[in-house]
């Protein structure tokens, strides 16, 4: 069986990540592994409930709310180990994720923490449902959905396993990395995946000093409507 465990790290990290964990099916809960000492101030070694782990966390860490506001950004990523190797089959930087980056005031650090515990309330729930889906045939497409633009590309297909719709998050060579059942998982999954969209803003130093902000097309810089309508097209029979 494969392992699958979620790593929550600082942008500025060392190489040592804040903490790492996986989920136990049998407990129906998640292990914090804590190999590095310097983090016996976040979370102890052991088993936890989602909830706990983020009550622990936001009552606890203490964000680094300095006028460097990249200090304020993190990098949650699922691995995969295959053969004593660690293949990264999901990444979420929370600078990208509405107003978990450069958008905060000083003054706005319990705003922040609670926009940081949704991201990783996310993550904890999408580790989980990857950990249980993880042996689903890999077969039967009845739909794809390929969203591309504003330097985010998502590829979405749908299989049938048992009379069971799955939807599989593929890479660009449309191999499978994630298998999802649940539908609002699938919608937040898409949510955040098309952080760019809303939230990205970049420079063309080679035509012009102007900044500009990237766009799907048809649906402009604001793309609520391209989320629900991609959801909607996965969702519908």
């Amino acid at each position: 069986m494969n392992n699958y465990y979620l790593r929550y790290s600082n942008f500025h990290s060392d190489g040592n990540p804040l903490f790492e964990c996986i989920y136990d099916q049998l407990k129906d809960k998640f292990y914090i592994k804590n190999e590095y000492p310097t983090l016996s101030f976040i979370i102890q070694t052991g088993y936890y409930s989602k909830y706990e782990i983020l009550d622990f966390y936001k009552k606890n860490y203490n964000h680094n709310f300095t006028s460097n506001n990249t200090w304020r950004r993190y990098i949650l990523e699922i691995h995969k180990e295959i053969s004593n190797d660690n293949l990264p089959i999901f990444t979420m930087d929370t600078e990208l994720n509405g107003k978990c980056g450069t958008c905060y005031n000083l003054e706005d650090k319990e705003q922040f923490k609670n926009d940081v515990c949704k991201c990783i309330n996310f993550c904890l729930d999408l580790l989980k449902e990857t950990q249980i889906n993880q042996s689903i045939q890999y077969y039967n497409i009845i739909k794809r959905c390929n969203i591309s633009g504003a330097q985010t590309d998502i590829s979405i297909s749908i299989t049938n396993d048992n009379n069971i719709k799955y939807y599989i998050i593929e890479n660009d060579q449309q191999e499978p990395l994630i298998f999802i059942k649940n539908n609002e998982l699938l919608k937040k999954f898409i949510k955040y995946q098309m952080r760019y969209a809303r939230y990205f803003e970049s420079k063309n130093i080679l035509t012009s000093n102007e900044y500009y902000k990237d766009y799907y097309h048809l649906y402009g810089y604001d793309s609520n409507q391209l989320l629900d309508d991609s959801y909607n097209y996965l969702v519908s029979e």
